[in-house]
């Protein structure tokens, strides 16, 4: 984050929640590189001193989790998620699954899962970040982690590249209108960091591209991310767009509605 003050710290989606929750924030330097090497290099012994910090004020030991919580723990979660999905018939009615990939945990263990039962479906996952290579390698770890030794990422899913825009949490206004359209025409919320370009992503590649996906029955994995709508970043498209600026003055009550309601249907 760009900020040279603790005071110049919003208040603005997800730090709203955590402000409100009594949270402790630390403001480390914006870096450039891949994710995993600033977490390693410049994140992780910072994160360690805090522990030990902790350990020595309080004697309570932290649990520490990595970037984006990809670690075994986080691995078996959506191994079990892939199995909630099986238990509702993921098998009869899906042919492909896709998710958004940011820190690619949830995309691993979904393909571990799916390679575990068979690879009856097709796995994708859309990176928001970083590149192709970076999270077929990912995969690899975590497939020498849990023992499986003699498959490869490559053979198990599919890194769909070119969807991550200008890069993570950074947005186009053709991004934000695509968010706009969706949301007013289902009423699904799609995030700008995540969602947003994955389905985005995933919709341009099932018109151009269709063949690299096994069939045509999708599942598409939403994996939350409401509160990076509420950073303000979505504000002035929804202002300039008809559908979503229908905001009136009704000042006067013994005057007529200010819009002209029709039907739907017409």
């Amino acid at each position: 984050m760009d900020v040279q003050k603790a005071e110049e710290i919003s208040c603005a989606g997800n730090m709203m929640l955590s402000r409100l929750c009594g949270a402790t924030f630390y403001m480390v330097p914006s870096l450039a590189g891949a994710q995993r090497i600033r977490y390693s290099d410049e994140m992780k012994p910072r994160i360690d001193k805090i522990a030990e910090q902790i350990k020595k004020n309080t004697g309570e030991d932290s649990y520490v989790i990595p970037i984006g919580g990809s670690t075994d723990v986080g691995l078996f979660g959506y191994i079990e998620a892939f199995q909630e999905l099986v238990l509702q018939g993921l098998f009869e009615k899906y042919d492909d699954i896709v998710i958004t990939s940011g820190t690619c945990g949830s995309t691993a263990g979904l393909a571990i899962a799916n390679y575990l039962t068979g690879s009856k479906v097709k796995v994708h996952g859309i990176p928001v970040c970083n590149d192709e290579g970076s999270f077929y390698n990912h995969i690899d770890q975590a497939l020498q982690e849990v023992g499986l030794t003699d498959v490869k990422a490559r053979d198990i899913v599919d890194i769909i590249s070119g969807h991550k825009g200008r890069g993570y949490a950074l947005y186009t206004q053709e991004e934000l209108d695509f968010i706009i359209k969706i949301s007013s025409m289902t009423g699904i919320m799609l995030d700008p960091s995540y969602n947003g370009k994955a389905t985005r992503g995933m919709i341009k590649e099932l018109n151009e591209n269709p063949l690299r996906f096994k069939g045509s029955r999708i599942l598409y994995i939403h994996t939350g991310g409401l509160f990076g709508m509420l950073d303000g970043q979505l504000d002035e498209t929804i202002k300039m767009a008809s559908h979503t600026n229908q905001v009136y003055m009704y000042l006067d009550k013994d005057d007529d509605p200010p819009k002209e309601f029709t039907s739907s249907t017409k």
